[in-house]
Formats: C-alpha cells, structure tokens, sequence
C-alpha cells in the first residue's frame, strides 16, 4: 500500500473513531490546529523500531509544542503480531527512560489486534486501542498535565470509553481497521 494510502487510513480512523466518537477528548483541538505529526516507518527489526521512536521524541524535543505536539509512529511491516509489538512497546519505554525522556514523553498504543489483558477475545473493549496499523502516539507529557487539569474526572475516560465501544458495537470499528 502506498505511503499516502495508509495516510489516510490512519487520518480517518483518527477523525472518525478517536475524535468523531470522542475517544480521546484531548484529540480534537491538536488536530484542529495540525499539530498531530504522522509518521510511517517501514523498519521491521526491533532496533531500527525503537531507534524511530528516539528520532521522533528528538523531533519533538526539537519543536515548540505549538508547531508539533504530538506524533503518531506508525509501523507499517514487521509488527503485524501483537506480542511482537508489545516487546517493541517494551523495549521503547526501556530505551527512552536510559535516554532521559521519562516524564518528558509518554507512549500510548494501538495495534490492529490490541487485546486488553483479562478481556474476552470478543470484547469490543479491545477496540478502544485498535488501529489500522501498529501504532506508537508520543505525547508531549507537559502537554497532556496541561489539558487534564481542565477536564472533568479524567480517570473515568477509560471506563467511558469501554462502554461507548460496546455500545458502537465490533461492526463499527472494521470499517476503519484493516478486518473483514
């Protein structure tokens, strides 16, 4: 798939299942002002992963959060296989903190077969956290502390979430993910 193709996959799941079902309330206003950097990555071992993942924290380190605040690494071969990811996620968050960037950045994931621990394989909980592609969203910490002390009980994001994905139902989220 070309490189502008997996663009807009990503850019519309991102419109219309995180921003457009309210996923991530803080989503909106850094898209709005195209502050969100999408970045596709067809490295397919761990160390060139992880070194992406480096480059792109340097890349916001580099930028004012008002040019950039926040990237999404997408993964476009290698990391099709969730527990591979996962030791990629592993391995980044290890990586980053001998790099300093703990409490600087945080990861969040998202991966086409995200599957919370505990959860029944069915789960449309799961869904909260799938992606068209494997997925690594850098958040700018300062950035994120910043917009949490204006929001409501920001602990009950999680919970709402789950709820308003069982209730979207599994046939919603397939449209934008690469299942059929």
């Amino acid at each position: 798939m070309s490189a502008p193709t997996i663009e807009k996959k990503i850019y519309t799941w991102l419109d219309e299942v995180i921003i457009g079902q309210n996923f991530c309330p803080f989503a909106k206003n850094v898209r709005i002002k195209q502050r969100i950097k999408l970045t596709l990555s067809d490295n397919t071992s761990l160390t060139a992963a992880v070194s992406d993942v480096l480059k792109e924290c340097d890349a916001l380190t580099a930028h004012d959060s008002s040019q950039i605040d926040t990237t999404l690494l997408a993964f476009t071969k290698g990391f099709d296989d969730f527990q591979r990811y996962l030791d990629l996620l592993e391995e980044v968050n290890f990586v980053a903190k001998k790099a300093e960037f703990e409490g600087i950045y945080q990861f969040a994931s998202f991966h086409p077969n995200y599957l919370f621990e505990g959860e029944p394989p069915d789960s449309p909980s799961h869904y909260t956290n799938r992606s068209p592609y494997p997925l690594i969203h850098i958040l700018r910490e300062d950035s994120l502390s910043r917009v949490l002390k204006h929001y409501p009980n920001p602990e009950g994001i999680p919970e709402r979430n789950i709820s308003h994905a069982e209730k979207l139902g599994i046939s919603f989220f397939r449209q934008y993910l690469n299942e059929y």
